[in-house]
């Protein structure tokens, strides 16, 4: 089922020329909006409604995948600044590896202005987004002041790691050896 507030998403994003399509999975229906980055990569933002009501959730899953651990301390500050900046989206490393950014809006927003909080919304995101991925891309290729290339940043994190060790045993049934 298509809910009212994937309508009234959709209905603004096309006054505003926006890529999207509306999926429907189970009990949800969303509206899939995207845009690219300067390296061609799609950005998917999903605005997902689970009833009648105007309450949607904003995700973006995997915008950055398999984030190795050796990493993750630094992706990690990458998104607490960027949080800090944007005001308006919580964007965290996930414990898949995944950085994955979320929002929702309050689920009493009126209709008439439902469509331009989420185009608002999802334009701000992806400013955001495309003005600041290269943070992610150059800890992820090792190009970063704090790279794991830098013998100092090296051995700071091999004492963290003799101080408190990481657990190789996964809970989530991926093999340690893809994290290396």
């Amino acid at each position: 089922m298509i809910y009212k507030a994937t309508n009234l998403i959709a209905e603004t994003f096309d006054l505003y020329d926006v890529d999207y399509r509306i999926t429907e999975e189970n009990e949800v229906s969303s509206v899939d909006a995207s845009f690219n980055l300067e390296s061609g990569q799609e950005i998917v933002v999903r605005f997902i409604s689970d009833d009648e009501g105007n309450d949607v959730a904003i995700r973006i899953f995997g915008l950055v995948r398999n984030v190795p651990v050796l990493k993750r301390a630094e992706v990690m500050e990458i998104c607490s600044a960027l949080c800090a900046e944007g005001r308006y989206f919580k964007i965290y490393l996930h414990e898949s590896g995944c950085v994955n950014v979320e929002a929702d809006l309050p689920a009493r927003i009126n209709d008439d202005c439902l469509g331009e909080c989420s185009y608002e919304l999802f334009a701000r995101l992806a400013r955001t987004i495309v003005t600041e991925f290269h943070r992610f891309k150059e800890v992820m290729l090792g190009k970063s002041e704090r790279s794991l290339s830098n013998p100092l940043e090296l051995l700071r994190v091999l004492n963290e790691l003799r101080d408190q060790p990481y657990d190789l045993k996964s809970e989530n049934g991926h093999s340690p050896k893809q994290y290396l």
